[in-house]
């Protein structure tokens, strides 16, 4: 039998539990499960391309590099994806034993990368400020002009291009002490509700929730690649809908009835309260 070249750098027997590799996905994958709910067609967050991988550098030149190349490889496996769906459409064959034009396929993939050995990633602010860096970094790169903008501004001169599809990869963050604040953000805030002269602590809970939602076992970083076809323009518009005749109103009047207000306070009163605050 032959055996696999593969390197291992760690030993489970050996290493302590939180640099274990396997006990540190496992962690995360019982946490991010226990904080959506159910599991199953109970949870309607539940994804199933969902894959946990773990950055195992220590040093944190290393630890951002090996994000790069992930968001990196992310894109290309969008680009792929709408390639090949590109080819599919263009098939005679496909065409011919269908007797139509097949449909574009949507993809998404969403890939948890947990960072357990990095210390400068133990610390909230340095690792929330790199995650944002990279968003930023993100941001102004497509603004730049490059050799694939030419050619699509030539493309446009000569006539009409075809309208590509859309690969988008979103970038956020989770960490053991997301939204810690520093020393001056919690004496800004302070002064904030003493000049108020009052403090909701409705809001206060909420905001509290929101912050544990995010706060993993160890510094994590959440990717989702998403590859969408373009618009259909072509297309036919959707039939219209038969119109709905309303039910008669007992006390009278036109809309919703009292029951349907009182129910939708229920629901989004509160959150509609909170909203206002935060702005």
């Amino acid at each position: 039998r032959s055996e696999s070249a593969s390197r291992l750098f760690y030993e489970p027997p050996t290493n302590p539990s939180e640099s274990n590799v396997w006990s540190v996905l496992s962690t995360t994958e019982q946490w991010i499960s226990n904080i959506l709910g159910k599991p199953g067609l109970d949870n309607p967050y539940q994804r199933k391309e969902v894959s946990y991988v773990c950055e195992v550098q220590q040093d944190d030149a290393l630890m951002l590099s090996g994000i790069w190349r992930r968001l990196r490889e992310a894109r290309e496996i969008g680009e792929r994806h709408a390639a090949l769906e590109t080819e599919r459409q263009d098939d005679p064959l496909q065409r011919k034993s269908t007797g139509k034009q097949p449909s574009p396929a949507t993809f998404r993939q969403t890939q948890v990368i947990v960072v357990p050995n990095c210390p400068a990633a133990g610390y909230f602010p340095d690792f929330d400020k790199l995650v944002l860096s990279v968003n930023q970094a993100r941001r102004q790169a497509r603004d730049l002009v490059t050799d694939l903008a030419l050619e699509k501004n030539d493309e446009k001169l000569r006539g009409e291009p075809e309208i590509d599809w859309s690969v988008s990869i979103n970038l956020a963050h989770m960490h053991p002490r997301f939204g810690e604040k520093t020393n001056e953000e919690i004496l800004a805030e302070l002064r904030a509700e003493e000049q108020a002269g009052e403090v909701d602590e409705n809001l206060r809970a909420y905001k509290e929730k929101r912050l544990l939602a995010r706060r993993s076992p160890f510094p994590t970083v959440v990717m989702e690649v998403r590859a969408t076809p373009p618009p259909d323009f072509g297309g036919k518009p959707p039939p219209p809908r038969a119109p709905q005749t309303k039910p008669a109103q007992t006390d009278g009047s036109e809309g919703v009835t009292s029951e349907d207000v009182q129910r939708l306070e229920a629901i989004f009163g509160k959150s509609a309260a909170l909203d206002v605050h935060d702005k």
